[in-house]
């Protein structure tokens, strides 16, 4: 159904004037108004556009409003239309069978003014809770999705380091380690806390920012100056997996944003190209202006990005056909956490990529004018 703020009411009676009539009494701001002259039509109109009410004369020629709403109750599509009928025809039989056909209520005709607006007006209220309902429920279900990739993510994400840094520890309280076992198993733990850690500030922020907790100071900010300082702090974990990350820049231009807000967005790209990228391969950052804007780009040679995972990409909880190169751990929130802070704060950010080829991640700001 398509989403508008007004609802659709849909006429159908074979006498225009009956049609004037009709929807001079019912029309408000909030009522959009369909008609119909026979029942080809309505059919036609309900099918495609979707009423949240009909108003369906009976005593139509060729095609009546019994058979009318029977073929729309019979379509999936349209089953759940309210159809209120109007008539003449005032005997017990005919108001039992147009109920027996889905109708919800029936208006006689003459029909008294009143009466027709308190009808019309009681269904598409049922109509707007109705809507409500549908909403709140997919608004729960998806509540309860994230709920569980939450649940999934400490049950299973933390599992593996908590557990290596249990093992660790034992190691060194039971056995006797020279320095260099010791630095090793230390480092191991490290290693293993920093992957908690990011799992945890991931969370946390993701849930920050959907809960409208997040207070950003927006102050000019000189973008050269921390990305440099969040490359160079990239260069040995890139060392470890033999990937050499290089930082190109023609400028260093300045921007009004967060400052933890940029630090997330280019914390999170450089991370990511390292993670998903091979050993012996490069991961160039670059820094430029274009068209009155800064553009930073993290490019990487790793696997590139199929046809259906760039359709989900800043996604929350997504995960890709590609995994990290290095057992590297995944939440799926990074680049949902990139898409976020870039648009609070003006910004925007895309993705090209051919399958097999690399990734190229960029993201523009506005330059200061300050």
């Amino acid at each position: 159904m398509e989403q508008t703020d007004k609802f659709l009411v849909l006429i159908v009676d074979d006498n225009p004037l009956n049609i004037q009539v009709l929807a001079e009494h019912i029309k408000s701001p909030d009522v959009d108004i369909a008609i119909a002259i026979n029942g080809k039509k309505a059919v036609s109109i309900a099918t495609g556009k979707i009423p949240d009410l009909i108003l369906l004369d009976v005593m139509m020629p060729d095609m009546d409003g019994f058979e009318v709403c029977n073929i729309l109750k019979s379509n999936e599509s349209t089953k759940d239309i309210p159809i209120v009928f109007l008539t003449a025809k005032v005997s017990t039989e005919d108001i039992v069978h147009g109920f027996e056909l889905g109708a919800v209520d029936y208006v006689t005709k003459p029909f008294n003014p009143s009466e027709l607006k308190s009808r019309v007006n009681t269904q598409l209220q049922i109509q707007k809770f109705k809507k409500q309902v549908i909403s709140d429920k997919k608004a729960l279900e998806k509540l309860n999705k994230e709920k569980n990739e939450f649940l999934g993510i400490a049950a299973h994400d933390l599992k593996n380091p908590i557990y290596s840094i249990q093992l660790l520890s034992k190691v060194i309280r039971d056995q006797e380690l020279d320095k260099s076992e010791m630095n090793e198993f230390i480092n191991d733990i490290i290693t293993s806390t920093d992957r908690m850690l990011e799992i945890i500030t991931n969370l946390l922020d993701i849930n920050a920012i959907e809960s409208g907790n997040v207070n950003m100071r927006i102050e000019q900010l000189d973008v050269f100056e921390h990305l440099n300082y969040i490359v160079e702090s990239y260069i040995g974990r890139a060392k470890n997996k033999n990937i050499e990350l290089i930082f190109n820049y023609s400028s260093k231009p300045k921007i009004d944003c967060d400052l933890n807000s940029l630090k997330q967005i280019l914390d999170n790209l450089i991370s990511n190209a390292i993670k998903y990228s091979p050993s012996d391969k490069h991961v160039f950052v670059n820094l430029f202006e274009k068209d009155n804007k800064c553009r930073f780009e993290v490019v990487d040679q790793g696997p590139g990005i199929n046809e259906d995972d760039m359709k989900k990409l800043f996604g929350k909880f997504t995960k890709l056909s590609a995994r990290p190169t290095g057992n590297e751990n995944s939440t799926g929130l990074g680049l949902s956490i990139v898409k976020t802070y870039t648009e609070a704060n003006g910004g925007k950010v895309w993705c090209e990529s051919e399958f097999g080829n690399g990734s190229k991640f960029i993201v523009e700001f506005p330059l200061s004018q300050k």
